[in-house]
């Protein structure tokens, strides 16, 4: 799926809802599905459609992508030319442009239903006493991503703790038994203060994004994976065994003689 999962470790309510009114943000991959733990203060699923529906009630709505640019604005949704038909079980604001699900189980089902273009987001709360952080939980949750292989994958949590600047952050455990046993093409990490909500690739920070067809069928659409900025010759391009061996050995000679200039 050319979709995006956000993971929520934090129990703040901001936090689940500024991940979830991401939703609206059109990049080359959307948010589609967030998990969270339940938030201190919204402990029930009625409190949490609440809370969903004010996050989207301040979407804007604009006539076309460059009145949004005009406006500043990043998240604008342009007006459908028709109506869209509602989907079952999902709720959707008032202006009917979003829709929403929250559930305390990931979407089943052999395949789960993208929504091109449109804004459909599935907020996973699991029962409060569900820990996200557990070999249990993230196994169901790995699974999951293996099956349906979202092209990348935010992972949150709690805001940095002064008292302990030399410790490592519970979500990073979190976010590394994630990537060691899923198949994604982009993880992010974020915390409360810097939240990872979207997974584009920023060329101007020598970031690169790369298209990869889900694992199983690799060999159906491609012989190697895409990897964008990159010149369109390349992806027709093959190189010869030798020359791959002699940019290796001048690459390798490189990093000796920086290494000897350092010392």
């Amino acid at each position: 799926m050319a979709v995006t999962m956000v993971v929520v470790l934090s129990t703040a309510a901001a936090s689940v809802v500024g991940a979830a009114a991401s939703a609206t943000v059109r990049r080359c991959s959307r948010l589609k599905a967030v998990v969270a733990a339940r938030p201190e203060t919204t402990r029930t699923a009625a409190a949490t459609e609440e809370a969903m529906e004010t996050a989207f009630a301040r979407t804007r709505v604009v006539e076309s992508a460059a009145d949004a640019l005009a406006a500043g604005e990043f998240a604008a949704l342009v007006a459908p030319a028709t109506s869209l038909p509602p989907i079952p079980d999902y709720s959707t604001d008032a202006k009917k442009l979003v829709s929403w699900r929250v559930g305390s189980a990931l979407p089943s089902g052999p395949s789960v239903e993208e929504h091109w273009r449109r804004p459909v987001l599935d907020v996973v709360a699991p029962e409060k006493d569900t820990d996200l952080s557990s070999p249990e939980f993230l196994d169901t949750l790995s699974s999951w991503l293996l099956r349906h292989q979202p092209i990348s994958l935010a992972i949150n949590g709690k805001a940095p703790d002064a008292d302990a600047a030399n410790s490592v952050p519970d979500h990073y455990f979190v976010a590394r038994r994630l990537f060691e046993q899923t198949a994604l093409c982009v993880y992010t990490v974020g915390d409360a203060e810097a939240p990872a909500l979207t997974a584009q690739a920023r060329p101007q920070d020598g970031e690169i994004f790369g298209e990869l067809p889900p694992a199983k069928q690799l060999a159906t659409y491609s012989t190697v994976p895409m990897f964008v900025p990159a010149p369109q010759p390349g992806y027709f391009s093959k190189y010869a065994p030798r020359f791959l061996q002699r940019k290796a050995a001048e690459a390798s000679r490189l990093q000796v003689a920086t290494r000897k200039d350092k010392s």
